[in-house]
């Protein structure tokens, strides 16, 4: 029953009806504390239709409280640093991706890219222009190999 209730809020998830929104929350808040599947994924899930609705302040306490290494704290700094950045406060986001190792092997490509945009505009946004060039111009070129490279 529990994991029928989980696929159906990933199902949902996606959908820009703010009333299948809603239920999604209301049926992640039904696994996340109550069920076996009250998994840092699940609260991950909860987090960003939380974020979805607008609900940033009860994301960013969910996201604070995932600990733990690998996918999903990672995941969860991400989405806590955006969080914050929709609240209007690229210094914590800022703090939060400081703190990340980029080099850590649980960190996927895709993650660690999310992870070095959402740093670059953080920076950008507390006028630290050049760090925040000097990320863009990296994911450009390790997107581009070969590119600000002498000709042959």
């Amino acid at each position: 029953m529990a994991n029928a209730l989980y696929d159906r809020a990933k199902a949902q998830f996606e959908s820009a009806d703010p009333a299948r929104l809603d239920r999604t929350i209301s049926i992640l808040r039904t696994i996340v504390g109550t069920t076996l599947l009250d998994t840092k994924e699940a609260r991950l899930l909860l987090a960003r239709g939380l974020m979805k609705t607008s609900r940033v302040d009860e994301a960013i306490a969910l996201l604070q409280a995932i600990e733990g290494g690998g996918y999903p704290r990672l995941k969860a700094q991400a989405l806590a640093a955006e969080a914050f950045q929709l609240k209007n406060q690229p210094g914590l986001a800022a703090d939060i991706l400081a703190k990340v190792n980029f080099d850590d092997p649980s960190l996927s490509e895709d993650l660690r890219k999310e992870m070095r945009y959402l740093q670059a505009t953080a920076l950008e946004s507390l006028g630290r222009l050049e760090e925040a060039a000097e990320i863009l111009d990296e994911l450009i070129l390790r997107r581009c190999p070969g590119v600000g490279e002498p000709p042959v």
